[in-house]
């Protein structure tokens, strides 16, 4: 009974992809006016036609029987193939957090070297750093999934920034750990807030390291903008290390957020306390077949969960961009948005955002199974000391389920944060890096209520960059073949401020 409703669910969703996809025009090279407070107006589509895969509409991929793999050459290639098949350097590198996650990271430490330069000196050293923060569920590799016009970090490494892409636990660039395994509840009990104080300042120090620099530029989108705020707040000494930032859709809570599958904290916390997962949406080969064989479906996909309006999709690129996502989270990170969602976040405590309240957590007092997609780690030997009991593997020696039995719900904020009751708030006057917000009257994730907020709170704000069409989503920050001149003014700003411009010097130490 239960697979005939998942065969009847598949195709009813099969179907309306379908009409969604033959009601869908394919995007054009049609300009966008894009405002900003602090330049004139601009009018650009960002695209070179000779650069872009010109692919054909999905209507006509679909009837012709056409398989994607063999339309796109950037189908299922690793992150490497993609930077350096469009003439890029690739450096890997793997930086130990202060907790024992092993994080890789991706360098791009200049441009592109062409003929007439092949053969000539090196490039200079003592590159002006940059680091890149991607969104929730994503990775490095949504920095360069498109061409060399229009994907961020071979924007920056063109314009002689020496780019390092950052990645968080939990992803599929954040799956090691010096002690623990993915089948450790341990291993998954984090928020974005760890990720802050703990990833991004490890991958700051690692940077400034190599390089011998002292500063570097961070541009974050989304959570990759949330947990920077998290971790200056947290850990203000790092505002020293940090020149400026640009925020591309950040947030510092969500209850503002307009989607209809997260338009109720409450809904959220019950939908995820009754999951029996702590691992969500890891990277699995399913997305990947619905873009393969359904591309119908992977649009329906896209248009529900990632973009409402497709205008500034290039949907002949929506294969390559499911191939890297989504990339996995911890179910503790998504409760924090629940919690973050909650409505006085937004009105009487606006600016009290704190920490996670262990307190508020649905995760005690009952049986729970655990699931898992990637199986490339053994079951833990040990079992964790914080609030699992027993852990144990079940289901024909796979090795993909564990059992745990939680035990009894109890206060646990004073033991997490030395006898306060109450989450520590997250100081924004601790924030000291001039910021430059770029936002979108469009982006539901973002909107533009939460920027409003931003802009009360953070002191160092020193400009915005502000899109006016409300077509323009959240994703389109990061996957929209129309992007490059916003990612090209984040250049400008870096450079402004390199050169000590009078706006970039707000430092209030």
């Amino acid at each position: 009974m239960c697979s005939r409703l998942k065969l009847a669910f598949v195709i009813v969703c099969y179907k309306t992809a379908y009409s969604l996809a033959l009601t869908s025009s394919f995007v054009t090279n049609e300009t966008m006016k894009i405002s900003s407070n602090n330049l004139l107006q601009t009018e650009t589509d960002g695209v070179d036609p000779e650069k872009r895969f010109n692919g054909k509409p999905l209507t006509s991929i679909f009837s012709s029987g056409h398989n994607l793999r063999n339309l796109d050459p950037d189908f299922h290639k690793s992150i490497e193939y993609l930077v350096t098949s469009k003439g890029y350097p690739f450096e890997k590198h793997y930086v130990t957090t202060e907790d024992g996650y092993i994080i890789t990271m991706h360098r791009i430490p200049h441009g592109r070297l062409t003929e007439q330069k092949k053969g000539s000196l090196p490039p200079k050293p003592n590159r002006r750093v940059a680091l890149l923060g991607a969104p929730l569920l994503t990775e490095s590799t949504i920095w360069v999934m498109d061409f060399p016009n229009n994907s961020f970090g071979f924007i920056l490494a063109d314009r002689g920034y020496d780019v390092w892409l950052t990645n968080v636990r939990g992803s599929s660039f954040g799956k090691h750990h010096t002690n623990l395994s993915v089948y450790d509840i341990k291993f998954w009990q984090y928020t974005f807030i760890d990720i802050g104080a703990k990833d991004l300042s490890a991958q700051i120090d690692y940077a400034l390291k190599v390089t011998g620099r002292e500063q570097v530029y961070y541009a974050g989108m989304s959570q990759g903008g949330a947990s920077l705020y998290a971790l200056l707040a947290k850990r203000p000494e790092y505002n020293r290390k940090l020149r400026a930032m640009a925020g591309l859709g950040t947030f510092r809570r969500s209850c503002h957020i307009n989607i209809w599958w997260l338009n109720s904290a409450s809904t959220l916390e019950n939908y995820l306390g009754r999951l029996s997962i702590i691992e969500v949406m890891p990277k699995i080969s399913m997305l990947d077949r619905a873009c393969d064989i359904a591309d119908k479906l992977c649009l329906w996909y896209t248009r529900t969960f990632l973009y409402t309006d497709i205008k500034y999709l290039n949907t002949t690129r929506f294969p390559v961009y499911m191939n890297h996502f989504p990339s996995g989270t911890s179910k503790m990170n998504l409760l924090y948005y629940s919690q973050i969602m909650q409505e006085d976040q937004c009105t009487t405590h606006w600016n009290e955002v704190r920490e996670y309240d262990f307190d508020r957590a649905t995760v005690t007092g009952r049986w729970t199974r655990a699931r898992y997609n990637s199986v490339v780690h053994r079951p833990p030997t040990t079992v964790p000391d914080t609030i699992s009991s027993v852990v144990k593997p079940r289901g024909r020696g796979s090795g993909r389920f564990l059992w745990g039995v939680f035990g009894d719900a109890k206060k646990l904020n004073p033991e997490m944060y030395n006898g306060q009751t109450e989450p520590p708030i997250l100081d924004p006057q601790n924030i000291h890096v001039p910021i430059k917000l770029y936002w979108s009257e469009g982006d539901r994730y973002a909107p533009p209520a939460e920027q409003t907020l931003l802009k009360r709170e953070l002191r160092s704000i020193v400009a915005e960059y502000r899109i006016t069409d409300p077509a323009w989503g959240h994703y389109s920050f990061s996957s929209s073949p129309y992007n490059a001149s916003v990612f090209i003014d984040v250049a400008d700003f870096f450079d402004d401020c390199s050169r000590g411009a009078e706006y970039c010097t707000f430092r209030p130490f």
